[in-house]
Parts: C-alpha cells; sequence; structure tokens
C-alpha cells in the first residue's frame, strides 16, 4: 500500500474497533466530504463542511450497524483512490463503494469524494 492509503486504511480499521481518533487525527479541520449528487436518502446531494461533520456522518452509520474495510487503494501522493466494502443490516449483501482521498502537504485529508465506480476514482485521482 501507498503512504496515503495506508494511513486510509488504518483509520478505518481502527474505525471499525470503534476508534475514532486514529480518523480525526487524519482528517484536515476543514476536510470537505462530497457525495455522489442526489444520494442521499431524501434525493439531496451529501455534502459535509468540516472534520465534525464528518465524524458525526459516520458516527451515525457505525450506531446503525454499519462496518467499513477498505478493499482495495489505488495511487499515490497528493490523491488515493480508495475501494471500502460496506456492510449494513439494512443491505441484502456487502457493497463495494469508491472514494478519492485528497492530502495536503502534512498529509491530512482535505477532501473525500465519493465515485460510482472504481473507474471514475481512479480517474479523478490521477487528475488530481
Amino acid at each position: 500500500m501507498t503512504g496515503g492509503g495506508r494511513k486510509v486504511t488504518a483509520a478505518y480499521e481502527a474505525h471499525e474497533r470503534g476508534e475514532f481518533k486514529p480518523l480525526l487525527d487524519l482528517l484536515h479541520p476543514d476536510v470537505v466530504w462530497l457525495g455522489i449528487e442526489g444520494r442521499n436518502e431524501d434525493g439531496t446531494t451529501p455534502c459535509c463542511e468540516n472534520r465534525s461533520a464528518v465524524i458525526s456522518r459516520l458516527a451515525r452509520l457505525y450506531e446503525r450497524g454499519r462496518k467499513f474495510r477498505v478493499v482495495e487503494e489505488v495511487g499515490d501522493g497528493q490523491a488515493v483512490a480508495v475501494g471500502i466494502e460496506l456492510a449494513d443490516p439494512s443491505f441484502p449483501a456487502n457493497v463495494t463503494v469508491w472514494k478519492v482521498f485528497r492530502f495536503d502537504s502534512t498529509g491530512r485529508v482535505i477532501q473525500m469524494q465519493d465515485c460510482v465506480s472504481r473507474e471514475e476514482a481512479i480517474g479523478a485521482a490521477r487528475s488530481s
């Protein structure tokens, strides 16, 4: 795994154990999480505009029983495409979603971007 990808994987592994500090440490205070257009339950586009909002959203999902596991990471440097398997009690089967994590010059995540496919995520990471 690459440096950035390893950091993301370690943070999600800790999150799986109910530990949020590694994720807190990885995310810049002004991190933005851009969701896929129209994918909220009410049809709006999900977006979190800071670290507190990201952590609150993840904590709500965790409390509802959602589990996250990194299954693949592609890229290096300032952006990494990451495949994350989601297990959720409301899902008939596990699904893999893709995100691009963009890092600032200090190695903290400044943006998380949801993507509809592995190909989109890899393309977005490479164009960063």
